[in-house]
């Protein structure tokens, strides 16, 4: 192992801000790092996004020797957080899951329905169960409380301006205080866990003489930033990576790396705030070849063009998605043909859920397996939305609405065209409520409406 490669930040606290575009690069710099750290027999502590984890346990697996793994920590916020719990208390905890989240947050649009402005829509509570909970998590990850959003109502109101949004704040503030009350008589939130972090680190000294880094993230949460203040306060060395220059371009093209800028200039000033010193390096790219022209002038608009040979880089101009997806299989077939296997080869779209069901129908044509990797919600799972349906078909006076999503959801035994027979019928005649729907006699009328014969 090239230990010298770098000189060792030793001789007291340090804290280095890492810059650069090449994320290999800015990679490798910190595993060169992190082997200095393990050299100095000191702890390390990786902290990576969680998709992040299992590529940087391959890495240092490959890269350090086997007794190293044993000093060195890869772990997300959470999964610190879990590590904190630990050593220090805090464990026992009876975590909701996210099933269960939406029964609760369908309980608390039930116990509103009354009262809501906005969200009193009887027929789209099914469609606004998910929106609602992603709403609450995004609301709790920054700090944002149902007091809060109350005041911000008043203040609305007072001015006598946007009584839309006035109501909409005001309906989100009943809906998350009733949500909170709910869940919180039986279990406990995992959204709360980097609060409890924050209090844990603030009275134990986790990070005492530990070298942590932190990378691959592009921003973080004000609850994320409070946790890294713990650790600037704590660790004997600080290192963290942005994917964006030392300095900004003069010229203007980095227009989509501000935020990152940002968001390292919201990092400089809290190292500032914890009196630490900090000192910035720069990581060129120093990628050659096609991939490598990309990387550094992909947004500069005064690059010049590149004349040598383009290599593995191909740009193809289709007409629509549906050629975008002709083209895409035409690449993996003939990638398997020169001897590549489909593990290996992704198809990656800013959009993928608007091409889904092309990109799925033409690729298994073609003869290749597809498989989509994304996150679905509880509640757009059949045996979910079979559970909500019926209780809404309950709790709501057997609403047609409700019924027909019941018997939609796949999971009753009702075929696709009975149940758009059973729609056109119940619409037809107006059948609601639970004395129609369930007559011991059934119903008799022509399915065809009035009519001059049957």
């Amino acid at each position: 192992y090239n230990y010298n490669k770098y000189h060792f930040r030793g001789g007291g606290q340090m804290t280095e801000l890492v810059y650069g575009l090449s994320a290999k690069e800015k990679s490798a710099y910190v595993l060169d790092q992190i082997k200095l750290s393990l050299k100095q027999n000191r702890r390390v502590v990786l902290i990576v996004p969680e998709q992040q984890a299992l590529v940087w346990d391959r890495r240092c697996a490959r890269a350090l020797p086997a007794r190293a793994m044993m000093q060195i920590e890869i772990v997300s916020f959470t999964r610190l957080a879990d590590s904190v719990f630990r050593r220090f208390g805090g464990v026992a905890k009876h975590y909701i899951t996210d099933a269960k989240k939406t029964f609760v947050m369908w309980n608390a649009l039930l116990s509103l329905r009354d009262s809501l402005r906005i969200y009193k829509r009887e027929e789209r509570e099914d469609r606004y169960v998910p929106l609602l909970l992603r709403a609450v998590n995004e609301l709790k990850a920054y700090s944002v409380t149902p007091a809060m959003l109350e005041g911000a109502a008043k203040q609305l109101e007072e001015n006598g301006e946007c009584s839309a949004l006035r109501d909409k704040l005001q309906d989100l503030s009943a809906i998350f205080a009733a949500y909170d009350t709910l869940l919180h008589a039986v279990y406990d939130d995992p959204q709360e866990i980097p609060d409890a972090l924050v209090q844990t680190l603030q009275n134990h000294n986790y990070f005492s003489g530990c070298d942590v880094y932190i990378d691959s993230f592009y921003t973080l949460t004000p609850k994320e930033m409070k946790i890294t203040e713990q650790i600037l306060r704590q660790a004997e060395n600080f290192t963290m990576t942005f994917a964006c220059p030392l300095r900004a371009d003069a010229a203007g093209g980095e227009l989509h790396l501000e935020h990152i800028r940002t968001f390292s200039h919201d990092v400089a000033r809290l190292c500032a705030k914890c009196g630490q010193e900090v000192h910035s390096r720069e990581i060129a790219c120093t990628a050659s070849g096609p991939l490598g022209v990309l990387t550094r002038s992909l947004w500069d608009h005064t690059a010049q063009p590149y004349e040598g040979d383009a290599g593995n880089v191909e740009i193809v101009r289709c007409g629509d998605i549906y050629d975008e997806a002709y083209a895409a299989g035409a690449v993996i077939q003939r990638l398997i043909r020169s001897g590549a296997h489909y593990g290996d080869i992704a198809v990656v779209a800013a959009d993928m859920e608007q091409r889904r069901s092309i990109t799925d129908t033409i690729l298994t044509d073609l003869g290749i397996p597809v498989y989509f990797s994304g996150k679905k919600t509880a509640v757009m799972q059949p045996a979910v939305r079979l559970l909500l349906t019926a209780a809404s078909v309950v709790a709501g006076g057997w609403r047609r609405e409700d019924v027909i999503s019941c018997a939609k959801t796949g999971l009753t035994g009702v075929s696709p065209d009975c149940c758009d027979a059973l729609e056109q019928y119940t619409e037809k005649w107006r059948i609601r409520g639970r004395r129609m729907f369930c007559d011991p006699d059934g119903w008799s009328m022509n399915p065809d409406g009035y009519t001059e014969t049957v």
